[in-house]
Order: C-alpha cells, then structure tokens, then sequence
C-alpha cells in the first residue's frame, strides 16, 4: 500500500528541418537523414507498457507494479488520455458481479456459474454460534467475518452471536416466502421476505444474526449493549448494518437489527460516516464520473480514497479506467455501471 502513482508525462516532439544540402549533395546522403529522422520519431511516440492490472473477477484488491510490465492485450497504455490511468475492457455482464451490486425489489440478483460458496459451521472459529448446520456464506466474506467476530469476542468477552441466515439459492428464498406467507400471511411475507431472485442472501454477501446465550436466552442485538458494538464497529470490516428503521421508504425494508451485508472497507466507512443506506450511496457515487470529480475522503486509519462511476454501455464492451498502480477495487452495481475506489496518495 505504499506504492506512488508515478504519473507518466507525455513528451513534446520538437520537429527540426534538415540541413538545406548543397545541390552538389549525392541523394543517398539526403535519404539517409530522412530514414534516421523518422525512426528516432516512430520510437518516441510509440506508447510504453503499463503495469499489469491482473484482475482476476473485477472485485478484488489488486496491486498494480512499477517495473514497466507489458498491458494487458485489451487495456490501453498509460497516458495515452488520461495520464496515471489505463483502460481495460469489460464485458456487460459484469455489471452483476462486485461487492457493491444493489439487489432489491427493483433490481434482481444475477446468479453466477462459479460463486465459491462454502459452509459456515466447516469454516467458523469457536467465537460464534451457528443456528443450523448447513448454513453458508461466500468463503470470501466468510474469512472477513471470522476476523471481526475475533475482534468482537477479544474487546466484549463474548461469545453469544449466532448466525442464522446466510447464503440462499433461488429455491431456498422461494420456499421461506412461501412459508412465511402460510404462517403470517401475504402482508408479512411481502414486507419481511424478499421475493425469490431479489434478496441479498443470494450473492452470499449478507447475513442475519443475533444473541444466543448459553443459558438459552435468545434477543436481538438491540437488546444488549454489548452488541451495539457491531453497529458503530462492523464498517471497519467493510460490513453496514443493511436495513435501518429511518431508511425504510428508501429501502423498502421495515428496520432489522440483525442483518448485516459485505460491501467493502472503504464503501461501509462512508456510508456509516455519512448514514447512507446503499441504495443512497450507489446513487450519490453516480455524481462522481471519472471524467469529472471524484469523491475524496480519508477513511478511520486517515488513508486517502478516492470514488468515481463508469456508465456501462448499453450494448458491447464498456472502457474503465483504473489506476496504473497503487491497489483499488472494482465493482459493478448491478444496475448500470461500474465503480472503482482507488487508495491515493495525499499531492
């Protein structure tokens, strides 16, 4: 993370004429000047390598290095417009895929062939609970989660969370619907059930917990204040507390206390700085282009970030620029462009 963007300056070509030659000059001579002249001009304007981007699903943090390594075949060269950027070519499809896509009633989730899924109870630390064995998260997120669950157990002394809802496919969802519907009936079910394709338990990025004790009391985490910790802590984790009560005509979604979604370090900081819900957030992050202002901030450990939108194209490929070096993340948001949060160097 302390790697400089070294921003490329373009070079200005000073054209000089040659020499008038005397008349009595062989042509060869001429010929030869001109040759020389245009070679040295070709090599000169000829664009440099850029550092490989190696992205790997469009999410990730990726490093970029500084030893001058080739482009990828489908990025453009650093400078060629916008100096410490390149290009690099994305297909349509992953507008879908990141941790910042936005699925709700509006917006539906795009199942992916490859989501690396696994059970939580093979995976978990002795620091929570898990209500059901075959409970399962994205393995990703999973690490992060076990990592902020050891923070909460190490600062409050418990061990009393337990998840109870994670991960879901289509027929999962579609069968809690319909159950809660036969239980509650439909009004319920419609406002505390997604219906099947829009809920955030399928991209394995959201879950729901809550307090169970070892003498069996079970409550939500507004009920003890040792576990409000996760609402003012859990975006150091890249986590945000989803579904708040004063956010309910953005959202659609009455308050829960215990459901929790993976969006990223930098994202979850802004959004709980600036008590955003996500789908305020993602609407905000539309106002910063990468052709125009990007949005600024330094997160709690004072690193510099810098947001900014990519519009993806109706039809074909869309162009998005990253930084030629320095770590970021790039995320579709399933609605209808792509957004990159680079970490940045104070000027």
């Amino acid at each position: 993370m302390n790697k400089r963007n070294d921003d490329r300056i373009l070079r200005q070509i000073s054209r000089r004429r040659p020499r008038r030659q005397s008349n009595l000059a062989p042509i060869w001579v001429l010929l030869g000047i001109v040759a020389v002249f245009l070679a040295a001009l070709l090599i000169i304007l000829l664009p440099r390598g850029s550092g490989n981007s190696n992205i790997s699903d469009g999410t990730s943090y990726v490093t970029t290095d500084s030893e001058g390594n080739t482009a990828p075949p489908d990025s453009g060269g650093p400078g060629e417009k916008y100096p410490g950027y390149k290009a690099i070519s994305l297909s349509r499809d992953e507008v879908h895929r990141g941790d910042l896509i936005l699925v709700n009633s509006d917006y539906e989730y795009v199942f992916p062939e490859d989501a690396d899924i696994v059970g939580i109870s093979e995976n978990k630390t002795s620091d929570y609970k898990v209500a059901y064995d075959n409970l399962r998260l994205d393995a990703r997120i999973l690490g992060i989660f076990n990592d902020m669950l050891a923070e909460f157990s190490s600062v409050m002394n418990r061990r009393d969370v337990i998840v109870n809802s994670g991960y879901r496919d289509y027929k999962e969802q579609q069968d809690i619907y319909q159950s809660r519907k036969e239980l509650y009936g439909e009004a319920y079910a419609d406002a505390y059930v997604q219906d099947p394709g829009y809920s955030e338990h399928h991209t394995g990025y959201a879950l729901d917990m809550s307090v169970y004790t070892d003498d069996g009391v079970s409550m939500t985490f507004d009920k003890d204040p040792d576990f409000t910790w996760f609402y003012h802590a859990s975006h150091t984790y890249g986590f945000i507390r989803r579904y708040a009560d004063h956010k309910e005509d953005i959202t659609g979604i009455p308050n829960e206390e215990w459901h929790f979604r993976y969006v990223g370090k930098p994202h979850a900081y802004y959004m709980y700085s600036n008590d955003l819900c996500l789908e305020e957030y993602i609407a905000l992050l539309r106002s910063y282009p990468f052709d125009g202002e990007h949005l600024e901030f330094r997160d709690d450990s004072e690193q510099l970030w810098e947001m900014y939108f990519i519009p993806a194209s109706d039809s074909g490929a869309t162009e998005v620029y990253i930084p030629t070096e320095g770590e970021y993340t790039l995320s579709g948001n399933n609605v209808d462009g792509f957004i990159v949060a680079a970490e940045k160097k104070a000027q």
